[in-house]
């Protein structure tokens, strides 16, 4: 046990910063019993229920370490793989600060924000673990958010999207900018959690100036992501800049010129004399002072794998890719999509507009899910992955009643499986934004988990995280997002700390001869940067240009080289 460490003098910063980069690799740390947390089951069990939303919890081994690092080290990052509790990491340093003085509504730079997408699940989580801190989910109007916030509360959890700042309309027809943001400023806050935030990833975009902005002001900053870093270098900095990556890398220039490794890309372009000419433009191909930089982030970042967390139980995940034929009326949309596709090609070439390829490629993505998402809900569109899982469901996916969810992006063909489900007398429950109401919302979710006459749960990007789906056997993924974060964070739903299966399956769906054959060489490429950083698989990969985008949809066998260049 270490008490001592939790009350270190602020003359003893620099010890402190020893331990915790000391902490970082033990294989355990003995944590006192925390004063604020709850250990006790629930009266309807004997001993905690990992699954109850009313049992308490223990520890485990990997867990005491992460608490005691991030009492220690005060801003880092935690990035643990999905499903092995880094919400309960969180919550145990809360437990801590408050024990300590350190959290309160009382005094000054007391109070602690938790920015997350999965806001109303952390609330749930900390009402359980810690039932002795007030705690206020930030939802509702304006007006009644206002009231929230005068509560005196100690933790608030707020969506990213309510705490960005806006740009707002005035009458006069003026533009001013406003959002809780200029709100909670006004308050001492001392500590700031932001978790899973994508948009981290890229300092310029509204989401991550306003935690950077909100984080210039907290002594403690703690973010958490189960694959905070692809595709780039330039996402480390980024999404390290609340939590002091600038103190450390120096500017975002230095640390580009420094560790970046950029490439120069060639291609034809008219001038305005109608001349072909020979233009180029740079992209990030790779690392430079590679081993220089995995030194620099090691100590601010709590990354353990899989293998390292011998203390938990988590199912083994087996992933697959089901290979279907589009029906005769996607294949007349696609061969629509592809001779427009092939003309930009040909007039526009290495030219071609971001915005352009990206309208194209979703057009593609829509087709290749379904017809729904092009012409609107009805029962019946066409679509080879509808048909595909509704023959899993009512056949190998019935045995012995097991549970599956299925991820669809597009709502009309969320809606259009649900219909055929519904008709097939299958019990399931629909989880996506059109439901704003939060009990019913739970209500579901509880069906699914504990009314075995409901084996199917349907959702959309709604399911990607902070929700615990341990009781799936199966995890479909309809549409694939080209981010393996995302797409990893879909499949740590069901394999996860909990689960009473031993093994879980994850299976993509995608179409033949479609730009969706060229999306698993993509993925593993994008997936490269976080392989590399924290040593877990290859190298860094080029990013794909928008032209390359046109290639897939179009079919050029161009493409496959581009995926897979280095």
């Amino acid at each position: 046990m270490i008490p001592d460490l939790r009350r270190l003098p602020p003359d003893q910063e620099a010890l402190r910063w020893q331990r915790a980069d000391a902490i970082r690799t033990l294989y355990d740390v003995a944590l006192p019993r925390l004063a604020y947390w709850n250990y006790d089951p629930c009266p309807e069990h004997q001993s905690p229920e990992p699954l109850c939303p009313r049992c308490g919890g223990t520890f485990r081994r990997h867990q005491r370490t992460g608490v005691t690092w991030l009492w220690l080290a005060k801003k880092g990052l935690l990035g643990d793989p999905t499903g092995t509790g880094k919400t309960i990491n969180v919550l145990g340093l809360l437990a801590m600060l408050k024990e300590s003085g350190e959290l309160g509504a009382a005094s000054p730079a007391q109070r602690c924000v938790i920015v997350a997408g999965a806001a109303e699940q952390w609330h749930g989580e900390c009402r359980r673990f810690l039932p002795g801190v007030v705690s206020v989910l930030a939802t509702g109007t304006p007006a009644r958010r206002a009231v929230k916030y005068a509560d005196p509360w100690e933790v608030l959890m707020v969506s990213p999207e309510t705490l960005r700042m806006r740009n707002i309309k005035r009458g006069d027809g003026s533009k001013s900018r406003a959002g809780d943001l200029e709100i909670l400023e006004q308050f001492d806050i001392g500590t700031l959690i932001y978790d899973d935030v994508d948009a981290m990833r890229h300092y310029q975009t509204g989401t991550a100036y306003a935690i950077s902005r909100l984080a210039e002001r907290c002594h403690r900053v703690i973010g958490t992501h189960a694959t905070p870093v692809q595709k780039r270098p330039m996402e480390a900095y980024d999404y390290l800049i609340p939590v002091g990556g600038p103190e450390r890398f120096g500017p975002r220039a230095v640390f580009k010129q420094t560790y970046v490794r950029e490439e120069d890309d060639y291609y034809e372009a008219r001038d305005q004399f109608g001349h072909t000419v020979i233009k180029s433009r740079k992209r990030e191909a790779g690392i430079r002072n590679g081993e220089q930089l995995k030194r620099l982030v090691a100590p601010m970042v709590l990354r353990r794998a899989p293998e390292q967390m011998d203390d938990v139980s988590v199912p083994e995940l087996v992933p697959s890719i089901a290979w279907v034929e589009l029906t005769a009326a996607q294949k007349a949309r696609y061969a629509e999509l592809k001779k427009g596709v092939l003309r930009i090609l040909r007039e526009e070439g290495e030219t071609v507009e971001r915005a352009e390829a990206m309208q194209q490629f979703i057009r593609g993505w829509q087709i290749c899910s379904g017809l729904a998402a092009l012409d609107g809900e009805g029962r019946g569109a066409a679509s080879s992955k509808l048909d595909w899982v509704m023959d899993r469901i009512t056949g190998d996916f019935a045995e012995d009643n097991a549970k599956s969810v299925i991820f669809c992006y597009f709502l009309p063909n969320l809606a259009d499986l649900s219909a055929r489900l519904t008709t097939a007398g299958i019990g399931h429950a629909v989880r996506w934004g059109r439901n704003q109401d939060r009990d019913q919302r739970h209500a579901d979710l509880e069906r699914f988990r504990n009314d075995p006459g409901c084996r199917v749960l349907l959702g959309t990007t709604t399911i990607e995280r902070s929700i615990n789906l341990q009781v799936a056997r199966h995890m479909v993924a309809l549409d694939t997002i080209i981010n393996p974060a995302r797409m990893r964070q879909l499949a740590g739903r069901v394999a996860r700390i909990g689960s009473r299966q031993p093994t879980v399956y994850f299976t993509q769906v995608l179409a033949r001869n479609t730009q969706e054959a060229a999306y698993p060489e993509i993925l593993q490429r994008e997936q490269a940067m976080a392989d590399w950083l924290f040593d877990e698989r290859s190298d860094l990969f080029p990013a794909l240009t928008p032209a390359e985008l046109l290639r897939m949809i179009s079919g050029d066998p161009a493409v496959r080289a581009a995926a897979l260049a280095v």
